[in-house]
């Protein structure tokens, strides 16, 4: 009948089936041949709402989807009907949308339990906003004149790292001076960025000097970014894997993992691999966001080699090949979570790797957020628990809201940050190079080879 929909109806009696596609309804006729589908426009079809009544509704569903699929079926010890009864009584004082996700915010807290979110729903109009264009640079100023203080890298072949001003041909250095952005004049008394607004995105021509003098004068044209933090990150990254190389003399390597889904993942491969011949590595897992492929990464790291190919003329190999056979450390803090609390716990059961830092976050009951209100809003139920059998009693579930603590703790002050040190990477860099120096892991010596002679 149709194809690429997601969803669709049936009227009373199935005379007649709708469904939405490209934006249109159509109604298509179950009975008899030759019918043509029928398009509806609704753009100007009004319905008659009572907003009390929703909200009325909505909050006692938020109520009931806790009741129905909330990981634990004793509701963790909260008696939940009563929570009923104490948050209906809120909703005479609730006087719209907003007012009310919080009294489902306050009733679902009640639980004590992560990942509980209220999204979306019939919310006022906003207004739209502007995107501010990135020239991947920090301004400065120099006298009269504003400057390219420091350039962004980026990163050279990913697209999605490409620092407009880094680009050489262009010939910016720190030091240039920007006299104009679209034919505006650049003045030291304002900001840059008032004359980069709905330019995300977007052509931008530059007029630029080698000097306050103008010396040098011409025009050149960049895509301006839509934001620098995928620049801040990388130059964040490259910068601690240089640290640690150099700290180490090129023996260790260093991989950072921004989350538990497809960045997180595509980041490791792409660092890990290359870097499989270093004698230990530091894993940096501070600010995962969390996700759900911390079983991939933890068999990686975890993988050890049990035999090895000796070709004829050529290198030793692993068997199996793509292993780094040496020690690592986990990097943690408390903005590392869900996916992310997993993977260090996961680590220390295994007895994979010593855990540096903080404490994580400590949030690992998992949600689908696929169950709609009435105006498309959402609640989440937490229904996925993790658990850890070897603990007895209730600690089972101790990752939930505890979080996973630090073998070795180390913090970063504001002072640290502010003066750039990074102790908790310094501390995995000190911890496994006095690992390998007390343990040195070397290729094992070839067997003697077979002698198959008669004589033997």
């Amino acid at each position: 009948v149709t194809e690429s929909i997601a969803t669709y109806a049936a009227s009373r009696g199935a005379a007649h089936v709708a469904w939405l596609k490209d934006g249109k309804f159509t109604v298509h006729a179950s009975a008899g041949e030759g019918d043509k589908d029928e398009s509806v426009e609704v753009a100007d079809v009004l319905v008659r709402i009572e907003p009390r009544a929703e909200w009325s509704q909505m909050l006692y569903e938020a109520w009931r989807l806790q009741r129905d699929f909330y990981w634990a079926p004793n509701m963790a010890g909260v008696d939940w009907n009563a929570m009923r009864e104490r948050y209906r009584a809120l909703l005479p004082k609730v006087g719209n949308r907003t007012e009310l996700s919080d009294v489902m915010g306050q009733l679902i807290s009640e639980l004590g339990t992560s990942h509980t979110y209220i999204m979306g729903g019939d919310e006022p109009d906003r207004p739209k906003p502007i995107a501010v264009g990135s020239l991947g640079v920090e301004f400065g100023t120099s006298g009269n004149a504003v400057t390219i203080a420091s350039i962004l890298p980026g990163r050279p072949g990913d697209d999605d790292l490409i620092s407009p001003l880094a680009m050489p041909h262009l010939g910016v250095t720190p030091g240039t001076v920007v006299l104009s952005i679209d034919g505006r004049p650049v003045r030291p008394d304002r900001d840059p960025y008032e004359l980069l607004q709905d330019r995300a995105g977007k052509p931008v021509v530059l007029e630029i000097a080698d000097d306050a003098q103008g010396n040098n004068r011409r025009t050149i044209e960049v895509v301006a970014r839509e934001g620098d933090r995928p620049l801040l990150y990388a130059r964040w990254v490259d910068a601690n894997r240089r640290k640690v190389d150099e700290a180490s003399q090129g023996t260790l390597g260093y991989v950072h993992v921004p989350d538990m889904d497809t960045e997180g993942l595509v980041e490791f491969s792409r660092t890990f691999f290359p870097q499989i011949k270093k004698k230990g590595m530091v894993v940096d897992i501070r600010d995962n966001g969390g996700g759900y492929v911390s079983q991939l990464i933890l068999a990686r790291i975890a993988r050890k080699p049990w035999a090895y190919d000796a070709p004829r003329q050529g290198v030793v190999a692993t068997y199996p090949t793509k292993v780094l056979d040496g020690p690592f450390v986990i990097l943690i803090d408390q903005n590392a979570g869900s996916d992310g609390d997993i993977f260090p716990e996961s680590v220390r059961i295994n007895g994979v790797a010593p855990l540096i830092g903080t404490r994580t976050w400590g949030g690992v009951v998992g949600i689908r957020a696929d169950k709609p209100f009435v105006d498309l809003g959402v609640s989440t139920q937490p229904e996925f628990a993790w658990f850890d059998p070897r603990k007895q009693g209730e600690a089972g579930w101790s990752v939930e809201n505890d979080g996973v603590a630090p073998d070795i703790e180390v913090d970063i002050t504001p002072g640290d940050r502010v003066a750039g040190r990074d102790p908790q990477l310094q501390k995995g860099i000190d911890v496994l190079l006095e690992t390998i120096k007390k343990s040195p892991r070397s290729m094992p010596p070839l067997p003697p080879y077979p002698n198959r002679s008669k004589s033997k």
